[in-house]
C-alpha cells in the first residue's frame, strides 16, 4: 500500500492494518479535501472508517492545532463506556449516538484501537 500521510506516521500505520486486514484501500470522496480518506467493505461499500484531519478544538482539545481522526461505528453502549475526552470522542462530522472519533496519536493504545476497528467493520458489513 502507499504512503497515505508522509508526515504521518500513525495514519500510515493503521492505513496499513486496515488494507491487510480488511483488504479496504483508503479512498478519497471529498471534493477538494486530501486529507480525509474512508475504508469501505468490498461487499456492501458501507463506511466502516473515515480519517480526517480537524482542528482539535472540534473535540474539545486545547492547544492541539490539527490532529487526525479516526471515526468508527460502534454499539451505543459501548461508546457510553468508551469515551474518555481524550482519545476517544463522541464522533466528529457523523451520528453521535453510533459513531466514535478516535485521535490518532502517539499515546494511542494500538490494541484498543484496533479492536474498535474490528467492532466498526463488524458493526457495518
Amino acid at each position: 500500500m502507499k504512503t497515505l500521510y508522509k508526515k504521518d506516521k500513525i495514519v500510515n500505520e493503521v492505513a496499513c492494518y486496515i488494507a491487510s486486514t480488511y483488504l479496504a484501500e483508503p479512498e478519497m470522496i471529498f471534493k477538494n479535501d486530501f486529507t480525509s480518506v474512508v475504508f469501505r467493505h468490498r461487499m456492501n461499500n458501507k463506511w466502516f472508517g473515515l480519517v480526517m484531519q480537524i482542528d482539535g478544538e472540534k473535540l474539545g482539545l486545547k492547544n492541539r492545532g490539527q490532529v487526525f481522526v479516526i471515526n468508527l461505528k460502534l454499539d451505543p453502549l459501548f461508546i457510553m463506556s468508551i469515551v474518555d475526552g481524550e482519545h476517544v470522542f463522541p464522533s466528529y462530522h457523523m451520528n453521535k449516538t453510533h459513531w466514535v472519533s478516535v485521535v490518532l496519536d502517539e499515546k494511542l493504545d494500538k490494541n484498543k484501537l484496533y479492536m474498535m476497528l474490528d467492532m466498526s467493520f463488524n458493526l457495518t458489513k
